[in-house]
This record gives structure tokens, C-alpha cells and sequence, in this order.
């Protein structure tokens, strides 16, 4: 049976590591927000893909702290679901950033057959 102090170590501990992870939800509650304006607002297209990818690892971080805060390791298993995700989504936006900026530094490929007037030109009139 716990005598008194080891009960008062014990929920003084439990106590702090909920306010140290009710922290860390806030701050990462905070980047998800200021990720998401980034990404709505952003000038380029490289840092929209930027801002998703933090937004994959803010909510990767978000669930693994709910789940400590929850004392369950129900979430944790999506949260690995999600970093695979979050992955894959980040190698596709990149692959089509690339695309894309190869197609618009492309040089315009020369026509093999221009098309032809039905006109003659001076030189093929009678």
C-alpha cells in the first residue's frame, strides 16, 4: 500500500507532465495555425509545399501528444499512418514542383511541318 508521500510524488508528477504536454498542444496548435496561413498566403508554390509538409508533422506531433495526454495508445498507430502519408504527400508535391518548373523552362520545340497557305506566294503565281 502507498504511504502518503509516494501518492503526493506520484500525482505531483502525473501533474507535471499534463501541463508540460497541455503546453506543447498550444504550441503546436500555434505553428498548425501560422503553417496554415503560410500556405494559403504563400508567393510561391515551393513554400505551399513547405507549409503541408510542416502541417503533416504538426499533426503528426499533435496526436502523439493528445495520446500522451490521454494516456492511450489508440492514436499512436494513426499517428504512424500519418507520417507515412505525410511522406508520400511530400515526395508527390515535389516531384510536381519539378514538373512543372521543367516544362516552363522548356525552349519551344521548332514545328516539323509549319502549316501552308493555300495562297501561292508571287514567285509560284502564272
Amino acid at each position: 500500500m502507498p504511504t502518503t508521500m509516494q501518492t503526493a510524488i506520484t500525482t505531483w508528477d502525473h501533474r507535471m507532465v499534463d501541463i508540460t504536454v497541455d503546453i506543447g498542444l498550444f504550441i503546436v496548435l500555434a505553428g498548425f495555425v501560422l503553417c496554415l496561413i503560410r500556405m494559403v498566403r504563400g508567393p510561391h508554390l515551393a513554400d505551399r509545399a513547405i507549409a503541408l509538409d510542416t502541417i503533416a508533422i504538426h499533426v503528426i506531433a499533435f496526436v502523439i501528444l493528445l495520446t500522451l495526454r490521454l494516456n492511450s495508445l489508440v492514436l499512436f498507430d494513426g499517428a504512424l499512418v500519418m507520417s507515412l502519408l505525410g511522406f508520400a504527400g511530400t515526395i508527390a508535391v515535389a516531384q510536381y514542383i519539378n514538373r512543372t518548373t521543367l516544362a516552363q523552362n522548356r525552349p519551344a520545340e521548332p514545328m516539323l511541318n509549319p502549316p501552308q497557305d493555300d495562297k501561292p506566294t508571287p514567285e509560284q503565281r502564272p
